[in-house]
């Protein structure tokens, strides 16, 4: 079951890559959802992260000028 901080793989251009389901929104733009990545599969039976944390691991990847799967990842 998806949830806020597990983990996915997902397509990117010719290769596979694992993501963080980040949040979720119910009214998505045409367009924008255009861009969307279909998830192949969740690689975690828990989150890895509450999503209380997003907006400290947001304020780091600014504050720092890093990005934020990074920051994630090495959290």
């Amino acid at each position: 079951m998806a949830a806020v901080g597990k983990r996915v793989w997902v397509p990117f251009g010719k290769r596979m890559i694992t993501g963080y389901i980040w949040r979720f929104r119910e009214n998505i733009e045409e367009e924008e959802a255009a861009r969307l990545k279909p998830v192949v599969d969740i690689l975690d039976e828990v989150p890895l992260f509450p999503d209380s944390m997003i907006p400290f691991f947001e304020w780091i990847s600014d504050y720092y000028m890093y990005p934020l799967g990074e920051v994630v990842k090495t959290a």
